[in-house]
């Protein structure tokens, strides 16, 4: 890990907060609608199923992603943190604990809170699953639709 690594827990809320005053159709054209809110710009790469975005977070490489299913929107996914070597796990799950704890206040109590290898918290909005966690490299937060299959699955496995 880099000593600079870094997280950014105010683009963590200011995510989370557009996205619950926007008004989600999930069809592709959120993504300049959303993206023009935050000041995102397209980057330079994406494919068919896959847009991404420059961010204004403060990390070496501030992306967003939106994942499409044909000519809707399945998630919203941005980086939180640095991309981190793998003994950066201290690193990795004190941002967590921090940016978990900040969005308590924008997101409300949690659905499902996770533990283990690659801890998460799930909360429910009106017009989507907000998530946050810890991947093998980074922390991730994203909006997922309602209605996608994969989070409809892990909630039902869930229990919830």
């Amino acid at each position: 890990m880099s000593a600079s690594a870094k997280v950014d827990i105010e683009a963590a809320v200011e995510f989370f907060s557009a996205a619950v005053d926007f008004d989600w159709t999930w069809g592709v054209e959120d993504v300049q609608r959303f993206s023009q809110i935050l000041g995102w710009k397209p980057a330079d790469f994406g494919t068919e199923s896959t847009v991404v975005m420059l961010t204004k977070a403060r990390l070496e490489k501030p992306f967003a992603t939106f994942t499409l299913d044909g000519r809707r929107i399945d998630e919203v996914t941005i980086d939180l943190t640095d991309f981190v070597e793998s003994p950066a796990r201290e690193f990795q799950l004190n941002a967590f604990a921090v940016v978990s704890t900040s969005l308590n206040e924008t997101l409300g109590q949690p659905l499902v809170q996770s533990v283990g290898r690659k801890p998460k918290v799930l909360w429910r909005s009106a017009n989507f699953i907000a998530e946050l966690v810890v991947l093998n490299h980074n922390v991730t937060a994203s909006v997922i639709r309602l209605d996608y299959w994969a989070i409809v699955d892990e909630l039902y496995a869930r229990g919830v």
